[in-house]
């Protein structure tokens, strides 16, 4: 779906809820653009996704074990930027947090949740 073309009108929500999305999806920052047309100005994203580690030597298993993940778990991007494309959309970030990673193969997905506004 192209930007301004979704369902709603522009502008008709308070708060967007994305959770689990990016990492799969063709164009985050298609999505991100269609979450910032819907919401109203000072509207709040908040999210929880996961993406690339920051400590090296999870970025290294990520990155060698990505393609694999994409075809075992229906697409899924383990070296997405997601911090990076939030950042670079027109959202103001209020709240970012890194989510201490879990053990065993789930320390590859690690995790941020926060919260992002729409400026006035």
């Amino acid at each position: 779906m192209a930007s301004g073309t979704g369902p709603f009108e522009e502008g008709r929500f308070d708060t967007v809820v994305i959770v689990g999305v990016l990492c799969t999806v063709d164009n985050v920052d298609a999505v991100l653009s269609e979450a910032y047309r819907v919401l109203k100005s000072g509207g709040r994203l908040h999210f929880l996704e996961h993406g690339i580690a920051r400590e090296d030597k999870i970025r290294k298993w990520q990155i060698r074990l990505n393609s694999l993940n994409k075809v075992t778990a229906c697409g899924c991007e383990l070296t997405r930027d997601i911090e990076k494309h939030i950042r670079d959309s027109r959202f103001l970030i209020e709240e970012l947090i890194y989510v201490t990673p879990f053990s065993g193969t789930s320390v590859l997905y690690t995790h941020i949740r926060g919260v992002a506004i729409k400026p006035v």
